[in-house]
């Protein structure tokens, strides 16, 4: 199916037909980009970046549609591979984030938080601090790095790549095969990121139970909150260190794994 332009002479007619075709992939990856979640992002922020994304090939190959020439029609089955082509994508970019949100929900766990700890009542219920906290150094790493540079250029690269309807089936084994490998990266990383900070924790909790049973009278279960929060911020901070090679090739690896799949359309 085809749709013409010849004879129109409306290019605000033109430019919203090829926005159309290009607007479901970017609303699919905004869904899973971490910057734009409820916790980190306005609507407005959501909007300005949406908005930055999908306008850049859209200006870019309205040049392709101009009189005489023609554009396809969007079909139900155009809108499907799109809608899953950006939520490929995007979950190639959350897996990372949650991951790291996931070792700051374990660390909070072992130290003894609970949502009753927030600071306002507003975010109770939804995320812990130490979590909260990962959640915003991941968002801080895509800011400051080169992150949200690889993560616009893959998204522009998509659509050069596998233009609107030109998904094809045959490769989407490749797409769930990366997708599966990349999370296991993820949660390997996860729970090897956390052995230090528990085992601060567990020791500390250790040495309470130690000190009470010879010490009653010093009360220090009165203090094993703050005690374990202090050790477990102190290893926190001694991991980050060190392990910051680590964090960095986790990037590179979610930035392979986007070449990876954008292969599929070459």
């Amino acid at each position: 199916m085809e749709e013409l332009f010849i004879g129109t002479g409306d290019p605000l007619r033109e430019f919203v037909s090829v926005l159309s075709y290009h607007l479901p992939r970017t609303i699919a990856f905004m869904l899973f980009f971490p910057l734009l979640s409820k916790a980190n992002g306005s609507n407005l922020i959501k909007m300005s970046v949406g908005s930055a994304l999908i306008l850049y090939p859209v200006l870019a190959s309205t040049q392709y549609f101009t009189a005489p020439q023609t554009a396809p029609a969007f079909t139900l089955l155009t809108f499907l591979s799109e809608v899953l082509i950006g939520s490929l994508l995007g979950l190639i970019i959350a897996f990372p984030y949650y991951a790291f949100k996931g070792f700051g929900a374990l660390v909070d766990v072992y130290r003894g938080a609970t949502f009753a700890g927030q600071v306002t009542g507003n975010d109770a219920g939804e995320e812990l601090p130490i979590e909260t906290l990962f959640g915003y150094f991941f968002t801080a790493l895509i800011l400051a790095g080169p992150g949200l540079h690889a993560v616009s250029v893959h998204l522009l690269q998509s659509y050069l790549l596998m233009p609107p309807g030109t998904f094809s089936l045959l490769g989407a084994d490749l797409w769930l095969q990366t997708l599966l490998r990349l999370a296991a990266d993820c949660l390997t990383f996860a729970v090897l990121l956390s052995g230090p900070v528990l085992i601060a924790v567990l020791a500390v909790e250790l040495a309470v139970q130690i000190i009470s049973a010879f010490a009653q009278q010093l009360q220090v279960y009165s203090m094993e909150y703050s005690l374990k929060s202090l050790f477990g911020i102190l290893a926190l901070v001694g991991l980050l260190h060190f392990a910051e090679e680590d964090i960095f090739w986790l990037f590179r690896q979610y930035s392979e794994s986007l070449n990876t799949l954008l292969e599929v359309g070459r």
